[in-house]
């Protein structure tokens, strides 16, 4: 998984959360067109970091929002320039909202244990958010491929792991899947998520091919901010004051978190002869 992937993961997982978030509350006057929505989410090993911002009360044919941002690190700051949709892959096709997505090239790898600041200005006013980059989740088994036979599409993978009190949700993810024929078939791993008390799970791989296939997995670990402005929004709309999960300022609300990936999970999945 590339650092695009793993950050569009952790955008998408907020797009529809967002949305529910900035249901109409009783008085009109909470939903000041020119609020803007933050998901940012910084990887351990990335060198590149991006940030989705929104206007959650226009209509999707307005203009996006203007936002500068620079997120510092150890000694060092580095300036977000607006990019293409595309590379917060994700947020634009679930978030039905005028969005800006902005990219920054990092001067060393973002690391893990490590705090990182980020500021900005938005429509409203300015804003700033910190978060610290929670340690990666551990594989503990499988420590070598797996090699399993499928129950038609469906591969059940056992793993356990270990996570960290940092990490408040944790997501398995296929990182690579081919067949023998080198072709990429369409796939998905359930659960969605893993529960950060256990330590052991069996993720079902559905995957469409009949050939031999290998298949890589890994483990999200994202960091508290994240996760308790995904309870939040389940349960309640915004209104303001707006909560901070790592995010605040004037008429800004959402995230700024850290995350991290575990190693490896090999599997090779062929039916016995």
């Amino acid at each position: 998984m590339n650092a695009r992937r793993v950050v569009s993961v952790a955008l998408a997982l907020a797009a529809p959360v967002v949305c529910e978030g900035c249901l109409p509350s009783n008085d009109p006057l909470d939903l000041h067109l020119d609020v803007v929505s933050i998901a940012a989410v910084i990887v351990a090993g990335e060198t590149e970091a991006h940030v989705l911002a929104g206007f959650p009360h226009r209509p999707l044919d307005d203009p996006p929002p203007s936002v500068t941002a620079d997120l510092s690190g150890s000694g060092w700051k580095a300036p977000f320039a607006p990019t293409a949709l595309a590379d917060c892959e994700g947020g634009p096709i679930r978030w039905p909202i005028p969005l800006t997505c902005l990219h920054a090239v990092l001067p060393e790898a973002v690391r893990e244990g490590v705090a990182y600041r980020i500021e900005g200005r938005a429509p409203l006013g300015s804003f700033t958010g910190e978060a610290v980059v929670p340690a990666a989740p551990v594989v503990v088994e499988p420590t070598d491929t797996l090699r399993l036979k499928p129950s038609g599409y469906q591969l059940p993978v056992p793993i356990r792991y270990r996570v960290s009190s940092e990490i408040g949700t944790l997501r398995p993810e296929i990182a690579e899947i081919r067949d023998s024929s080198g072709d990429q078939p369409d796939a998905f791993v359930i659960p969605d998520t893993l529960d950060v008390e256990a330590d052991s799970a069996t993720l079902t791989v559905d995957y469409y091919t009949a050939r031999p296939t290998r298949i890589t997995l890994q483990l999200l670990g994202i960091g508290w901010n994240y996760t308790r402005f995904a309870e939040a929004s389940e349960s309640n709309p915004f209104r303001s004051p707006f909560p901070e999960f790592g995010i605040r300022g004037e008429g800004v609300f959402g995230y700024f978190d850290g995350a991290a990936v575990s190693g490896p999970i090999h599997v090779v999945a062929a039916a016995e002869r």
